[in-house]
């Protein structure tokens, strides 16, 4: 299964951001696998719900290059280079 992240400002400005409550939301993409189009995490980010010592939920990205996969209107998806670790 490939996952899939939604670009935001946030990525790339720390690697410990605090979760607000997060909902699952069906959203209709396009096909846009543009090879020039990618983000590189030159270490591995993670975001917790709570300061460290409290977290109960987080997620922790990979280093690697994502890849473009697809688009909406609101948001492009990038393929991440290897499986995207959660705690929930």
């Amino acid at each position: 299964m490939v996952a899939a992240l939604a670009t935001t400002a946030a990525l790339a400005a720390c690697s410990l951001i605090h979760l607000d409550p997060v909902t699952a939301e069906e959203r209709a993409v396009t096909s846009a696998a543009d090879a020039q189009k990618t983000v590189t995490l030159h270490e591995p980010i993670v975001w917790l719900n709570a300061p460290a010592d409290r977290a109960s939920k987080g997620i922790r990205l990979p280093q690697g290059v994502y890849v473009l996969e697809a688009e909406d209107a609101d948001y492009w998806y990038f393929s991440a280079p290897a499986p995207i670790e959660m705690r929930l």
